[in-house]
């Protein structure tokens, strides 16, 4: 049986790097697509054995990609799970007729987990419990007794002939244990050297020195350099083995909660319900983009974008269907953004949009986009429209952050005041225009 293969498709290519790293730890080959052309490509070059497919894409929508895998004989059975950000956009019997396995949370990186687990097997959990050493000794028969051991021991061993091949290995395979031959030439600790300075990446891989009995005095020279694990010639190889894995296995946990906390603390800055950062971030991030912006001259915007009549919506329709019209609407503004920019839920109905490297025109432009795209969107087949409100601070102003958001506040309490379902940018009015028989927001 052949490497399991799975295809994640979605805008978000943060999303998609963190899918990559799931998908190696469980030994499984993880194609992603951007696109819902890239992904069409991709189903046409063979078999899946799981797909994850994004609500919104950046050409097409997730469920028409789910459908469409579902006409092709190869992927007619094959899982299909669809991402989504809170509640779902669609109603599940949509979802169902699309030929969608189940609803996931893409927050929810313990299901994706089991996922993985299940696609991969057994045969996955033995490759990822795999270590990998690598071996500098340039005592040959030294060098081929550490390996031989290693290898008996469950590792995947690779040997470095010289210091160079060392710190190269070292870089491009990231291995979970560093092994050193340590004679009175002083080659080992030139090694252990060159890592420590020339790989900073590696800081947290255990180094394991094994010393003659003539080498002791080369151990304080390891320490300084932080090695402070030693084994010393002759060693029985069950001691040398279970000293090696002791090492391994515990940089491998560290990774483990290191990586967990790295987890926890991207959910903790997110709203789970429309994927957007909390406002504390934006609070927080604002002032510092505002700050950069005048010292380097580049301009910024603020969008804030407002659902219209959200409470009269909720009191018609529940408030599981007002959650699903923000999940809608946040999903597509925070998937419809640059990587660079900020999107954060600024009140409970309302998202705010730092653009960096951004005039008004474009912020304008982006405004309409998004207006338009939501009017379309239709959660729970309910009608939804949204006001914006747009400010701008031009290479060559010099505002402060707040007075900025203020600018953006008052452009989208104009926006609302007229109707709704409009953009208004500072520095309009409103004029009476007798044609229509209503006030209108015009530029000033």
């Amino acid at each position: 049986m052949g490497q399991p293969r799975i295809l994640v498709v979605d805008a978000s290519r943060s999303f998609l790097a963190g899918m990559r790293t799931l998908s190696a730890e469980a030994g499984i080959d993880c194609l992603v697509a951007e696109r819902m052309a890239g992904a069409l490509t991709a189903l046409a070059s063979g078999r899946f054995d799981l797909i994850y497919v994004g609500t919104t894409l950046a050409d097409g929508d997730g469920l028409a990609l789910a459908a469409q895998c579902r006409q092709h004989p190869r992927h007619e059975h094959t899982p299909i799970y669809l991402l989504t950000t809170g509640e779902i956009a669609r109603t599940a019997r949509q979802a169902s007729q699309a030929g969608i396995t189940e609803l996931v949370a893409r927050t929810d990186r313990l299901q994706i987990r089991r996922h993985l687990e299940r696609c991969g097997g057994v045969s996955a959990i033995t490759r990822v419990d795999q270590m990998r050493a690598l071996v500098f000794d340039d005592e040959r028969t030294s060098a081929v007794h550490m390996v031989a051991t290693l290898t008996r021991a469950g590792f995947t061993v690779s040997a470095a002939a010289d210091v160079e091949e060392a710190v190269a290995m070292a870089e491009a395979q990231s291995p979970d244990l560093v092994v050193l031959g340590v004679h009175a030439d002083g080659a080992g600790v030139a090694c252990a050297r060159a890592m420590r300075e020339r790989l900073p990446t590696l800081d947290g891989v255990p180094v394991l020195p094994v010393l003659g009995p003539g080498e002791a005095l080369l151990r304080p020279a390891l320490v300084r350099l932080g090695v402070t694990e030693a084994m010393h010639r002759p060693f029985a190889a069950e001691a040398f083995a279970g000293r090696a894995m002791a090492l391994a296995h515990g940089k491998r946990a560290i990774d483990r909660a290191r990586s967990g906390a790295a987890v926890r603390e991207e959910a903790a800055m997110h709203d789970p319900l429309t994927g957007a950062r909390h406002r504390c971030f934006l609070e927080h991030a604002g002032p510092m983009q505002s700050s950069a912006a005048r010292r380097h001259g580049f301009p910024i915007a603020m969008l804030l974008l407002a659902v219209d009549g959200l409470d009269t919506l909720c009191q018609a329709h529940g408030a599981d269907a007002g959650d699903a019209v923000l999940a809608a609407v946040g999903d597509l503004v925070v998937t419809l953004t640059r990587r660079e920019d900020i999107v954060a839920r600024q009140a409970p109905d309302t998202f705010a949009l730092l653009l960096a490297h951004c005039d008004l025109g474009f912020a304008r432009a982006k405004a309409h986009a998004l207006r338009e795209r939501i009017a379309v969107l239709a959660p729970r087949g309910l009608a939804v429209t949204a006001s914006v409100g747009v400010a701008s601070d031009p290479d060559d102003a010099h505002r402060e952050y707040a007075e900025l958001l203020a600018s953006a506040e008052a452009a989208l309490a104009r926006a609302r005041d007229t109707g709704g379902n409009r953009v208004v940018t500072e520095g309009t009015v409103e004029v009476w225009l007798p044609q229509t028989g209503r006030r209108e927001v015009v530029e000033a």
